[in-house]
């Protein structure tokens, strides 16, 4: 797959004599190839070359002009900030993902940024922060308009909701708390 986004897509998007919208189309795709390569790279535990090809993930999803997989890319480098010890850093990312969100029209995408944020806030240990992200999840969640979002996307459901906001709470010593017990709230 890396050979594939090195070889073959990059020259083409450097190179090729692309209409504007076969280009942007192009990058897009070029945008989730290197974000599979980040994820692949995460999974194998080599956080510095997870890192570079979410980066460089990001900079296709420009290239595309697509702020809703701009967004996922962000929330996936605020999920890696976290993982690696830097909530500070996850938080951060996670804001900027759901500024990303919000051009995109996507509520389920702003819930997946705001859950991002929560798991920085629970990182960090600060439960009120946590509260208010989660309660920002589900609220978007719950108003987002069905049919509406991207394909790749479809993984976040209310299971999927649920789960991360239970590994919030799991995180700041909340773990025997339900979804749904002082709504649903960290604090």
């Amino acid at each position: 797959m890396v050979a594939l986004l090195d070889r073959q897509v990059g020259p083409l998007l450097a190179g090729a004599s692309l209409t504007e919208a076969a280009g942007r189309e192009l990058a897009g795709v070029a945008a989730e190839l290197a974000q599979l390569a980040g994820w692949m790279a995460y999974d194998g535990e080599q956080h510095g070359l997870a890192q570079r090809y979410l980066i460089q993930a990001l900079g296709l999803s420009r290239l595309a002009g697509d702020h809703g997989l701009g967004a996922e890319i962000l929330a996936a480098m605020s999920q890696q900030a976290v993982y690696v010890a830097r909530p500070g850093q996850a938080v951060d990312l996670a804001r900027v993902a759901q500024a990303a969100a919000r051009k995109a029209g996507s509520g389920v995408l702003l819930a997946e940024c705001y859950v991002a944020e929560a798991h920085g806030h629970a990182a960090r240990d600060d439960a009120r922060a946590c509260a208010r992200a989660l309660a920002d999840a589900e609220r978007s969640f719950g108003q987002a308009a069905p049919g509406n979002e991207p394909s790749w996307l479809a993984y976040f459901d209310e299971a999927y909701l649920a789960a991360r906001m239970a590994q919030c709470f799991r995180d700041l010593g909340q773990g025997r708390r339900r979804r749904g017990s002082r709504g649903g709230r960290c604090a």
